[in-house]
């Protein structure tokens, strides 16, 4: 992984996910994707939810 890569990924996973470390590896990684693939599923849940309720309000879709 380049720097770049590497700074981008701590950062993410320190404001989402409480990361602490100042160095990432790919063990880090696959300890936190658990993590990741929860708050993925929870930001589609929530724009799911966001979606009907709208639609509910609007009827744009049937």
């Amino acid at each position: 992984m380049r720097d770049e890569e590497k700074q981008l990924t701590i950062e993410y996973l320190e404001k989402y996910h409480g990361f602490d470390k100042l160095e990432v590896d790919m063990n880090d990684i696959i300890q936190y994707l658990p993590k990741i693939y929860k708050k993925i599923y929870e930001n589609i849940e929530y724009n799911l939810e966001e979606i009907i309720s709208i639609n509910s309000m609007t009827k744009i879709f049937d």
